[in-house]
Formats: structure tokens, sequence, C-alpha cells
């Protein structure tokens, strides 16, 4: 693999199923490189600082790797950087806010990743070019966050409603084909909230509203407790 370093004006670099193990700084190293795509490379050892050594990178996507790091090393591209999808790296860290004054920033997806924060710090003036956002549960409103207690959720939904009337698709990856429903983010009540009851799977009661979801009638948007079945509950 050592040969990739004669080409130094490399501009795109694609790994897939690499039989790479361990670490190689030669991947890192190409001062002109715009995109770079590594995915199922399970063996595969970087750290995100060795990104440094790839100035002028413009898209970064990582699938199925094992990167480690703090997403903050991520700020030697800010000036450059306009997507970067870390998908499935449970071993990156920090808070995705770190990232909210990256100029040409579009698309961010860090699904499965450990990064935390908050949806409701983002202001109007955080990621001034971002047009897709997706984020792990670790982050109060990423995908598959439990929410402690229904009485937390029309203040966080009026910041998401906010969100999206500045970038309407914003949370586009979670868009469903039905009418009805406008995303799905998997949102529900924690097991654990005191708002949380017990039921009979096999009773003929009504399965509990623990499941959360946007709604659209119009042009006006709203949201919904429901069960997973769909039945809704309350608007």
């Amino acid at each position: 693999i050592n040969i990739l370093s004669n080409f130094k004006k490399l501009r795109v670099l694609y790994i897939y199923k690499a039989d790479l193990n361990g670490r190689y700084p030669v991947l890192f190293d190409f001062p002109l490189l715009h995109k770079l795509v590594i995915s199922d490379c399970r063996y595969l050892k970087f750290d995100l600082g060795m990104l440094s050594g790839l100035p002028s990178l413009k898209e970064f996507d990582s699938i199925f790797i094992p990167v480690t790091g703090d997403i903050r090393k991520l700020r030697v591209l800010k000036e450059t950087i306009e997507k970067v999808q870390i998908v499935r790296s449970h071993r990156v860290e920090g808070n995705f806010m770190d990232l909210a004054d990256f100029p040409r920033l579009k698309e961010l997806n860090l699904m499965s990743s450990g990064v935390k924060g908050d949806i409701r710090d983002i202001s109007s003036h955080d990621f001034p070019a971002l047009e897709q956002l997706c984020l792990p549960w670790t982050v109060h409103g990423g995908n598959d966050y439990n929410f402690q207690s229904i009485s937390d959720v029309p203040c966080f939904m009026q910041a998401v409603h906010l969100l999206m009337q500045l970038t309407p698709d914003l949370f586009e990856l979670f868009k469903e084909d039905s009418f009805s429903y406008l995303y799905d983010f998997n949102w529900n009540l924690s097991a654990s909230s005191p708002d949380w009851y017990d039921y009979d799977d096999g009773s003929e009661v009504p399965v509990p509203p623990f499941h959360l979801k946007l709604v659209q009638a119009g042009s006006r948007l709203g949201w919904v407790w429901c069960s997973y079945n769909d039945e809704e509950y309350r608007e």
C-alpha cells in the first residue's frame, strides 16, 4: 500500500473492504485530496487527528471503521470540509456543536457514534451551510433518543420546529413515505421514566403511546405520541 505515497496529487480515494490491519499513515498524507471514503475495513486503525494530513479535504466518509478521537479534531478541516459521515464508530467522542461554526459543512452524519450534545443548543447562527443532519442517541434529540419525561417534549419540539423552519430538509434522511407522518427518528419515552407504565402485549388493551413522531397538516408542522402500530393518541 505504500505505493500510494507516489500519488501526491490524488484528489479522490476510496478504500472498501481492504485487508488492512493496523495504522497506515500513508493514507493520510495527500495535500490535494478532496474526498476520502473508507468502508468496511474493520481492522484499520486511525485517529481523527490523522486527517490533518489532508488539508484540502471536502468529503470524509467512514463506515464500519474503528475510528477513535474527539470530533473536535476535525477543526483542522474547518475551512474546507463540506460533508462528514462517521457511522458505527462508537469510540468517536466529543460534542457535535464543536463543528457549529464550520462555514462550508453541508452534511453531518454521526449515527451510532459516541458523540454527545443537545439539538436545542443549535442557534440560527450555527451550521450556516448545513442541509442534512443525522445524530446518534447519545445526543439529546438524536435518532433513537429516549425522553425521561413527557413534560420535556413540548420545549424540545419547539426547538426542532425552529430548525426546520430555517432548513426544511434538514432531517430528510428520516423522511417517511406515509402521508400523515413526516419523520420518524425513533424517539421514545424511556422505560425508566416515571410516566412509563407496564402493559401486556397479549391483552386487548391498546398499546401505550410511548413513540413520538413529527406530523404535517398542510404547511403546519406538529408532533404526536403514538404506539408502534401508528395508532394516534395525542397531537
